[in-house]
């Protein structure tokens, strides 16, 4: 699962990059944008997964905060598993019993 360095509380500020793109920012960063065509409005992720296709802009300006705050339900430490680094230590455990 994404996380995102800020809080799913952040507020997304929206911006018109051209008559059919819409694009969210939550403080500096970017969260995703929209685009409108003739078969909806597509959401995207801030690493452009798309989120759905809705009727109107609102709803799929809604999905977008929707998928952010899931994003972010869990923490980084939960989302990241860590291997354990094994090789190296029965080298050096190896190295020094002999």
């Amino acid at each position: 699962m994404l996380s995102f360095p800020l809080s799913a509380t952040t507020e997304l500020r929206w911006f018109q990059a051209d008559h059919d793109v819409h694009v969210a920012h939550a403080g500096d960063e970017y969260a995703g944008h929209l685009t409108i065509d003739a078969d909806g409005t597509t959401a995207y992720d801030a690493i452009g997964r798309v989120v759905g296709v809705y009727a109107d802009d609102a709803r799929a300006k809604s999905a977008l905060e929707d998928a952010r705050a899931s994003a972010t339900a869990r923490p980084v430490s939960e989302t990241r598993r860590r291997r354990r680094r094994t090789s190296g230590l029965r080298a050096v455990n190896a190295a020094s019993r002999a």
